[in-house]
């Protein structure tokens, strides 16, 4: 069976399994949005909450994010973090944050 589902839908599958807290709302909805565009024209993921907490990571600055993943290179700027975040994994800038897939 498959079922076609909007961001709430998606938001409440994230609550419904109490992991409504490792994102914020606009990180959830960047998540919702880039799962979204990825499968454009064809049949969408099956929708694995515990996966997807598995794998993307949400944090305030791409600079955080680079620094809690190995990057040792201090006052480079957003930019440069967030270039090298993107050399290194899949990474989702929004509006209040970034999301990171681990690696």
């Amino acid at each position: 069976m498959y079922k076609i589902i909007d961001f709430a839908d998606f938001r409440i599958a994230f609550w419904r399994l109490g992991r409504g807290n490792p994102f914020s709302n606009a990180g959830l909805r960047a998540l919702f949005e880039h799962l979204e565009d990825d499968c454009v024209g064809r049949r969408g993921p099956e929708l694995d909450v515990n996966a997807i907490c598995r794998t993307w990571v949400e944090y305030y600055t791409a600079t955080e994010a680079a620094e809690a993943n190995g990057w040792d290179v201090e006052e480079d700027g957003e930019d440069t973090a967030l270039e090298w975040l993107r050399y290194e994994t899949d990474v989702i800038p929004f509006d209040g944050g970034v999301l990171a897939a681990s690696f």
